[in-house]
């Protein structure tokens, strides 16, 4: 027996578009509307215009995204440049600190033409009694005084960004001034000012790029002080 009851068509008008159901299966033309498109046709899917759209949309979102990636990795590695060299000034000027004040005194009164401080360098074999590790390095005395000595060529120095022989190295230079002070009164203070200027190049700047520069200052103090 059909799931459809049988029906009859009112008017003539509507005879020829009325059925009747007998086999369970409506036909495909009474799904159909009167335009004759089905009714999936058009629902369903994109368009070339909207695929097109939605590709140059994420096109240009990717491209600004990456750009802003690239950007923010060039800081992150100019910083960590600048956090390396800075440490390894503040490297020198701990050495010299903890340094007797007689040593300092006696770089001083002697004009001496360079300090003598340890630097981080694993490919260094120490032939005697020199810290593994550490290359012996001489950073010469630019200014005394105020006054410019003969010396004035900056202590170039490649700085190992890592405990690794094969590590990337940084390029960098120190220009170093030592002054004297003296209380005129009595009892007399001695405090001498060891200035390091410390300049540096990133890996991927060129020969001809500006050195960035930056000046870290420690003061030794006699701790006897004379009469």
């Amino acid at each position: 027996m059909s799931i459809y009851p049988h029906f009859r068509c009112s008017t003539a008008r509507t005879e020829g578009r009325c059925r009747s159901f007998t086999s369970g299966v409506k036909p495909a033309q009474d799904l159909a509307p009167s335009h004759g498109r089905s009714l999936l046709q058009g629902r369903f899917g994109y368009s070339l215009v909207e695929v097109m759209v939605a590709a140059v949309i994420f096109t240009i979102v990717g491209l600004s995204t990456t750009s802003v990636f690239l950007q923010n990795n060039r800081l992150m590695t100019a910083l960590r440049y600048r956090t390396h060299v800075t440490n390894t000034a503040l490297s020198i000027v701990e050495q010299l600190r903890l340094n007797q004040f007689t040593t300092i005194k006696g770089y001083h009164d002697t004009a001496a033409s360079a300090i003598q401080v340890n630097l981080p360098d694993p490919t260094y074999i120490p032939t005697g009694s020199e810290l593994t590790g550490y290359r012996p390095v001489s950073l010469n005395i630019n200014v005394l005084d105020g006054v410019v000595q003969n010396n004035t060529t900056w202590t170039s120095v490649d700085l190992f960004l890592e405990n690794s022989p094969k590590a990337p190295k940084l390029k960098a230079r120190f220009w170093t001034t030592l002054n004297a002070n003296l209380s005129a009164s009595t009892p007399v203070v001695e405090i001498y000012e060891v200035a390091v200027m410390y300049q540096w190049k990133n890996a991927a700047d060129s020969a001809s790029a500006p050195w960035q520069s930056s000046t870290i200052r420690v003061a030794i103090p006699n701790p006897n002080p004379r009469t």
